[in-house]
């Protein structure tokens, strides 16, 4: 659900704003990186995935800060894959 969101946004940011900011480059580049990876990226928990696609959210995140419109369900969504990450790490700790 959040690589959804978040491919959506940045889709969204580049089709009606036409936003050509750095971070809107760097966010979709790494959407198109995620879309194309072998099934190796997807496999395994918590797989490479969350490394591969870390940039896409990171612009994600900087876009949503610098919007002033940005809704609180918005930012929830795109940050759902957060939830797993930290109890992976809470996991590895005990």
């Amino acid at each position: 659900v959040a690589f959804a969101a978040q491919g959506c946004w940045i889709v969204w940011r580049l089709v009606r704003h036409r936003d050509a900011s750095p971070w809107t480059m760097v966010a979709s580049a790494f959407l198109v990186l995620a879309l194309v990876a072998h099934p190796v990226v997807w496999d395994g928990a918590p797989g490479a995935y969350t490394r591969v696609a870390l940039p896409l959210a990171m612009g994600v995140n900087v876009l949503l800060a610098r919007d002033p419109r940005a809704s609180w369900w918005v930012i929830a969504l795109v940050n759902l894959s957060a939830i797993p990450g930290v109890a992976l790490m809470l996991s590895f700790a005990w």
